[in-house]
């Protein structure tokens, strides 16, 4: 996993909040981490930075790891609003899904979800982390290397 990433954790629930930072901070990279307790909390964040116009010189994360099942505004409901975001329309941001979910429904919407790099399946672990990271990485370089693009509607 590289070392100068940014990561942002939602989380409703304080405590997984707090297990998760200390699980990211275990992988002793670089980066930056913020952590929210809400969806809305998140998107006013990252609409604020979007605002700004510059919003890769300050704290833009690389990489959301986001609860599923929250309060308010759930990780699907943050997924659809996140999609009408400048960075979600250039695939600036890898979302993994956090949850202890086995309903087939949910994973399903996560399969299918274009702006969805993954699934971790609670508890956060670093292997879990740097695992699906590396995947996914992989995949968006064979993708750009191969020129494929995929039109979700």
């Amino acid at each position: 996993m590289q070392k100068n990433i940014s990561i942002m954790l939602i989380d409703d629930n304080e405590i997984d909040l707090f297990i998760n930072q200390k699980t990211v901070e275990s992988l002793n990279f670089n980066g930056a981490i913020l952590s929210f307790s809400s969806g809305r909390g998140a998107l006013n964040y990252l609409q604020l930075i979007e605002n700004m116009k510059g919003y890769r010189g300050i704290f833009s994360p690389q990489i959301i790891l986001l609860e599923i099942n929250m309060p308010d505004m759930g990780g699907f409901d943050f997924l659809d609003e996140f999609d009408k975001f400048k960075m979600a329309k250039e695939n600036l941001v890898l979302i993994f899904l956090l949850s202890c979910t086995i309903n087939p429904y949910d994973l399903s919407k996560i399969i299918n979800h274009k702006n969805v790099s993954g699934f971790i399946q609670k508890p956060l672990t670093a292997v879990k982390i740097v695992s699906q990271c590396e995947s996914a990485l992989k995949f968006k370089q064979k993708v750009k290397a191969n020129n494929i693009n995929f039109n979700h509607n």
